[in-house]
């Protein structure tokens, strides 16, 4: 009931926030939120750091509405990503916080299960996820911008 939960809620923010007219440019970074999502977690849960309750062996032991709802993630954070440069880092910073945050409440409610991690570690790991997928999103967006 949880994955569904988060997986509705996800969707939801999408509605909430309305970036429709922006989603040539927001979409991939939903693409590229799942792809970074599955080789972090899935490495790591075949290491033993952490896992999940009801997972899908199909897709590297990580619940399917879980990974489906990181697409939508992705968007938003690509969404409110600061033009400045000075308000950049404290945006990724607060995104994990918030990212971390869901993860404990996930955490007390048994839907994911820590073996060898601690919330510190998800923190650190949540920074550099989101540098990477904002890093690898504006990289695609000046590629298209110098094709136009």
């Amino acid at each position: 009931m949880g994955w569904i939960i988060f997986f509705i809620s996800s969707i939801l923010m999408i509605l909430l926030i309305k970036p429709y007219k922006k989603w040539s440019q927001l979409w991939y970074a939903g693409l590229i939120t799942m792809a970074v999502l599955y080789a972090i977690d899935s490495t790591l849960i075949a290491v033993g750091a952490f896992s999940y309750q009801y997972p899908n062996p199909l897709i590297g032991e990580l619940p399917t509405l879980y990974w489906l709802s990181s697409f939508f993630g992705g968007v938003v954070l690509a969404y409110y990503y600061p033009q400045r440069k000075l308000l950049q880092f404290p945006y990724i910073l607060l995104s994990s916080f918030l990212f971390l945050l869901l993860e404990l409440i996930m955490h007390f409610f048994r839907y994911i299960k820590y073996h060898n991690w601690s919330p510190i570690n998800s923190l650190f790991l949540d920074l550099f996820g989101f540098i990477i997928v904002i890093w690898i999103w504006n990289w695609i967006n000046e590629i298209r911008i110098k094709q136009i």
